[in-house]
């Protein structure tokens, strides 16, 4: 992701249990964030908001998301991109 609100959403899935991803911050993007939001038919509710962007690669995991049937990532952008 490269530019301020780029998003990702997933398509749809029936009984999530876990929600598993990997992000990679590139250059300086400390003052950026990536937004992560269920859908649950009617309305996004988010689910997390990571403010500390890893500069190596990490793995993330959010459990008990059944109530959600898509996902979505949006990158705030402030500076630097996000793998």
């Amino acid at each position: 992701m490269d530019d301020d609100l780029d998003q990702l959403i997933t398509p749809t899935v029936s009984n999530a249990f876990a929600l598993k991803f990997w992000m990679k911050a590139q250059g300086n993007a400390s003052a950026s964030s990536l937004l992560i939001e269920g859908f649950d038919g009617s309305n996004w509710t988010q689910i997390a908001n990571y403010t500390s962007l890893p500069a190596s690669g990490s793995i993330y995991s959010i459990q008990n998301i059944s109530a959600y049937s898509q996902f979505r990532f949006t990158y705030l952008k402030q500076s630097g991109n996000l793998a």
